[in-house]
């Protein structure tokens, strides 16, 4: 551990050399992701060199063993350098369209500035700007979002997405030659289909009574399987995805009573369909009650503050993405959300002190409490009554 804190001291050092703090005193403090991130240590750094003002730095190291490593083809080095590429590259891309349609500053995506990526090996670390000293915090993920939060959230899922749209509707050379770059991510068919089975397993298990027969019913048609195969693989010809998108990737704070929200974690960019994202996040952080009252206003909400994002960007949504393709692309990604009932509830909603350390295969496993299996079978519900089940 003294190893690891003093090679991390060595690349903040580094940091503040380029950024011109080069006499500074680094001060380096870990921190807790509170359960919402179990493959990261997090820390924040504060880069002193008086007369300039303090550097408030927000860092993020790989915290995965070399067994969980090769057990997913080595896929959390490909989602820190997806990261790095986003910052170094997509990024760029991004705010030229902006400065080049004038967008201003309010209606733009917002995200962290970046300070570096360091890519060795078992010391991947990545250093973006600290929003907490922003007053910048997170949404409490074991809390279902109310409209408020759900509608600013989309917003700026929507945004995200607009730009993806956006350059690839006005140079869709260039915006294939850039997305090529995206490490590719080859997930193991066997391993995919073993997990599916032990969440099935593990998901039967939190299931009210009069669900479950149902459900063992549907799960032996093996459909929800070919189904996660469609949306898993991504298409030749799909768009820009975050693939990530949820409450524990946003950043939120409240100024003269405006909810403000900031984008995180561009690990899992991919090409796929738009609505996987929207369909991700309503899941992840909604009840029953939730989509009772909201399910329908917030998939018109977003399309409404898609057209504008892709108007700020002069672009006609009618010929980039209609609604008859929206409507299309939410009927085949509908399983979405019993997928993550499946395989995520458990750990979106255990505690703090319940997250899997990934250090071992055994360490990976999820006990489901009594919050997991609510939403569990507020989403089953839900889908017995859509008729889907």
């Amino acid at each position: 551990m003294a190893e690891n804190e003093e090679k991390l001291r060595d690349y903040m050092q580094k940091i503040a050399t380029e950024q011109g703090y080069g006499n500074g005193v680094v001060d380096i403090q870990a921190m807790s992701s509170e359960g919402a991130n179990f493959t990261t240590s997090l820390y924040l750094a504060n880069i002193s060199d008086p007369p300039k003002e303090d550097m408030k730095l927000f860092v993020k190291v790989a915290n995965i063993s070399e067994e969980i490593r090769a057990a997913n083809n080595n896929m959390f080095e490909i989602l820190y350098e997806t990261e790095r590429f986003f910052y170094e590259e997509l990024a760029i891309v991004f705010e030229n369209m902006y400065d080049e349609h004038s967008v201003p500053q309010k209606d733009r995506l917002q995200y962290p500035n970046y300070y570096g990526y360091k890519s060795v090996k078992m010391e991947e670390t990545m250093v973006l700007e600290n929003l907490v000293a922003k007053d910048f915090g997170n949404f409490d993920r074991l809390k279902t979002f109310n409209w408020d939060y759900a509608s600013k959230s989309v917003e700026i899922l929507a945004k995200f997405h607009a730009l993806g749209l956006a350059f690839r509707h006005k140079s869709r050379e260039d915006f294939d030659r850039i997305i090529k770059k995206i490490p590719h991510r080859v997930a193991d068919e066997n391993i995919r289909k073993a997990y599916v089975e032990q969440a099935i397993k593990t998901g039967t298990q939190m299931m009210n009574e009069r669900y479950k027969e149902k459900m063992l019913k549907f799960f032996e048609t093996d459909h929800l399987l070919r189904q996660l195969e469609k949306v898993s693989n991504p298409p030749a010809d799909g768009f820009l995805i975050h693939s990530d998108f949820r409450s524990s990737n946003l950043m939120q704070r409240r100024r003269n009573g405006k909810l403000e929200l900031i984008l995180l974690d561009f690990q899992t960019l991919r090409l796929g369909a738009l609505t996987t994202d929207l369909m991700y996040f309503i899941f992840t952080g909604s009840d029953v009650q939730f989509r009772k009252y909201h399910y329908q206003q917030l998939l018109d909400f977003y399309y409404q503050e898609l057209t504008l994002a892709l108007k700020n960007l002069h672009v006609d949504i009618n010929k980039v993405y209609p609604r008859e393709t929206f409507d299309k692309e939410l009927e085949e990604t509908k399983y979405v959300g019993l997928f993550i009932g499946l395989t995520m509830m458990s750990m979106l909603t255990a505690d703090s002190e319940d997250t899997p350390k990934m250090e071992g295969i055994d360490n990976m496993s999820m006990t489901p409490n009594q919050l997991a299996a609510e939403r569990l079978n507020g989403i089953v519900e839900d889908y017995i009554q859509w008729g889907i089940i």
